[in-house]
């Protein structure tokens, strides 16, 4: 079993356990910090941002994490260079046609569809 490390973690936990509603878990996302791994380095700004991307029937699903514990020595040898970023800001500069997976590989993590990705923001922008 792994354990809960950040506040965004136990709230993915909650939401799984029918604790908290997935609509609250995915605003704490958008208000918390989440790591991107990036294959370049980045600056301030964001500027030379490349992220993993997985394949997932087809959908490429950008790469998040909660915790520097959580990115994997596999995701560490693409992607040798991190950034660290408020969760919506980075949703926000995922492409259309993109989902997202949060902590890949590991047992507390959840994927998002480009559909439901782009749904949130639209909501978030109300």
């Amino acid at each position: 079993m792994t354990t809960a490390k950040t506040p965004l973690e136990q709230a993915i936990e909650k939401a799984r356990a029918g604790q908290m509603t997935v609509a609250d878990m995915l605003r704490m996302f958008a208000r918390g910090p989440v790591l991107v791994p990036s294959a370049s380095e980045v600056k301030s700004d964001g500027d030379g941002l490349m992220p993993l991307y997985l394949d997932k029937e087809g959908t490429p699903m950008v790469v998040c994490f909660t915790d520097f514990a959580r990115i994997g020595e596999e995701a560490r040898a693409a992607a040798p260079f991190c950034m660290q970023i408020e969760g919506e800001g980075f949703l926000r500069m995922v492409p259309p046609g993109c989902g997202l997976v949060v902590n890949p590989g590991t047992q507390i993590g959840f994927d998002m569809s480009p559909e439901g990705l782009q749904q949130f923001l639209i909501e978030n922008d109300r």
